[in-house]
């Protein structure tokens, strides 16, 4: 705290005084925002993307999968998580989706390296 040189008798202000008198607020936990899927643009996939249910994120992944030309392979899926893999050649491209702790929205919690395989065409 300072007070004013000019005045050296001079009193401290209200906002030191409450201050002193260790009246702090809490510091507020601000909420992640994540990422989300937006069905009317092609995105990409990335880690933290959040999905409303189980459904939209399949729709996604098939989105992707399409979209990018690639071969993928669900190895699992139940009410806890999906976990992809793609098929191409020498591509170690993996994922892994599940719920945010047992809340309704889905998210990606990991993707391996990039696709290193070579994307098929129409």
């Amino acid at each position: 705290m300072y007070q004013d040189l000019d005045n050296i008798g001079s009193p401290k202000s209200n906002t030191e005084e409450e201050n002193d008198g260790k009246k702090q607020r809490k510091k507020r936990k601000r909420k992640i925002k994540y990422p989300r899927y937006y069905k009317t643009s092609f995105t990409d996939l990335i880690v933290g993307m959040t999905f409303r249910d189980k459904k939209q994120l399949k729709n996604a992944i098939e989105n992707y999968r399409i979209m990018g030309g690639y071969h993928l392979k669900m190895k699992k899926s139940d009410k806890c998580g999906i976990q992809m893999c793609c098929l191409g050649e020498g591509c170690k491209w993996r994922l892994w989706a599940s719920r945010m702790s047992n809340e309704a929205p889905w998210q990606i919690r990991t993707m391996d390296a990039p696709h290193k395989c070579i994307p098929f065409s129409f």
